[in-house]
């Protein structure tokens, strides 16, 4: 098993320099191209004043040049810490204190005296001599590569750190997931700053792949072009875009059915209706959804246009992957569909941990598994089931109700923006299924609405109370924040 990506990315990089690496608005980038540029980068960061481990912050920019930033990093001995583009200062300047930094990498400012004294722009680090062979790093697989910050949509966002090996491993769980040829190209339209897309990246990297990169899939005409010209062999969607692009398209993209190898779709739960979708608009394509999370990435994946579409089921483990089933003390237990527990999963892709939050890896670290709260079960052919996170899971008279079946439901209603399922407080019960709807109708008719729940879901998983609220919170790429929406209602 190789090192690093760095060194898979060097091995091509030699091996077939003229090979399509990323086109992106600039324009066709290759394996030799990038790999100059990245030196050139590496160069610059060395005499910016990077050294071994020093941590280099950088807003993402959704270009190559960004990902060469990537591998500069490495080859200047550093680690590297992605931002969003639009990340809020209040959230760089977090994550600045949080790691301190050698060099911020930006062409935005944001002002803060101490980010100003390192700050240098992409332009400014793209032109010079290459680092010389003798001064480029040769990462150990235990280096740390990347501080990854979560979205925080539970709490804090925190810091997870992943190490050169944790790289290579979820790289081959995403390319022997897909069963990934050699060559593959692929369609990636979401933002290179959050964990899903740049493991993305590392997967084809891994097969010397081309990534077609794209802002959103709001260009349906260019994104119809690229997919098109460049003969692309696969995409990678969230839920979100995945849904905006079969609208805007209205079907034009089923021509490329004979062309793909596949579609993997992440980052967010996928409903039945965007599943259907998918099935109707590429038939034949197979089609990916992976479970994972920034700690423990692409661990379960399941071919939901092969393996069936069992409720709940998020497939098998990857093949770094391997799953258990636990109380809420960590202890393994045997599971079933009656006796559910909580997911831990280990292998070569988790977390290093949390960076310079010892207690809190400890807490969910343990014998090599990392222990999620995602409710869940095992059946006897190895398929893994959730439900969701333990915490979001109503238990309403001893019935689990998982939020995202009344939403579905839900969100089929005339006028539904959006909705979402929390539990509320009841004196009899303990917990209640609360159906918080986002409606602009003026006609609205809770009653109504109570009759066509009662048509479509189960009479013991009934939302006890619908109410109005036109600010459901979710986080950059679409996630619940459930928590949040019921302190906001003080219904915990």
């Amino acid at each position: 098993m190789n090192s690093s990506m760095l060194e898979i990315f060097s091995g091509w990089a030699l091996k077939n320099p003229d090979a399509l690496c990323v086109v992106d608005d600039d324009g066709e980038h290759t394996y030799g191209q990038m790999y100059h540029e990245a030196l050139v980068m590496a160069a610059n960061l060395k005499k910016a004043g990077a050294g071994y481990q020093s941590r280099i912050l950088a807003l993402c920019n959704g270009k190559a040049e960004y990902l060469c930033l990537d591998l500069a990093s490495w080859m200047a001995g550093g680690i590297f810490v992605p931002a969003e583009e639009d990340a809020a200062d209040e959230r760089i300047l977090d994550i600045f204190h949080e790691t301190e930094p050698a060099l911020f990498v930006s062409d935005r400012h944001v002002p803060s005296a101490d980010l100003e004294k390192i700050t240098v722009s992409y332009e400014s680090i793209l032109s010079g001599d290459e680092l010389s062979e003798d001064e480029q790093a040769d990462p150990e697989s235990s280096d740390t590569a990347e501080i990854l910050f979560t979205t925080g949509t539970t709490g804090k966002s925190k810091g997870v750190e992943v190490t050169h090996g944790n790289n290579v491993a979820l790289a081959e769980n995403i390319a022997e997931g897909v069963f990934m040829r050699e060559g593959n190209v692929e369609l990636l339209p979401l933002p290179l700053s959050h964990s899903h897309a740049i493991r993305c990246s590392y997967a084809n990297f891994l097969r010397g792949g081309c990534l077609l990169l794209v802002n959103g899939v709001s260009g349906v005409k260019h994104i119809y072009d690229l997919v098109k010209n460049y003969h692309a062999t696969a995409m990678d969607l969230s839920p979100t875009a995945a849904t905006v692009l079969m609208k805007l398209s209205r079907g034009k993209f089923s021509v490329f059915s004979d062309q793909l190898d596949y579609i993997q779709v992440g980052t967010a739960y996928l409903n039945d209706e965007v599943k259907e979708n998918l099935k109707k608009t590429f038939p034949g394509v197979h089609l990916y959804n992976f479970y994972g999370s920034t700690e423990s990435g692409r661990s379960c994946v399941l071919d939901f246009s092969g393996d069936g579409d069992k409720k709940h089921c998020i497939g098998r483990p990857t093949v770094h992957s391997r799953f258990i089933i636990t109380d809420e003390e960590h202890h393994e237990i045997q599971s079933d569909a009656d006796h559910m527990g909580l997911l831990a999963c280990a292998g070569l892709m988790n977390m290093k941990g949390y960076w310079r939050q010892k207690e809190l890896t400890e807490s969910v670290m343990k014998d090599g598994y990392i222990f999620s709260k995602d409710e869940g079960y095992i059946d006897k052919d190895g398929f893994i089931y959730v439900l969701g996170r333990a915490d979001d899971v109503i238990n309403f008279r001893g019935i689990k109700i998982a939020p995202d079946e009344i939403e579905e439901v839900a969100g089929d209603y005339p006028g539904i923006n959006d909705c979402a399922c929390i539990p509320g407080k009841d004196k009899m019960s303990g917990q209640i299924p609360v159906l918080v709807v986002d409606t602009d109708e003026d006609t609205f008719d809770k009653k109504d609405m109570m009759q066509y729940l009662r048509d479509h879901v189960d009479a013991d998983k009934m939302p006890q109370r619908i109410v109005v609220c036109h600010d459901i919170p979710r986080s950059f790429n679409g996630k619940l924040k459930r928590k949040q929406l019921a302190q906001q209602l003080e219904m915990n």
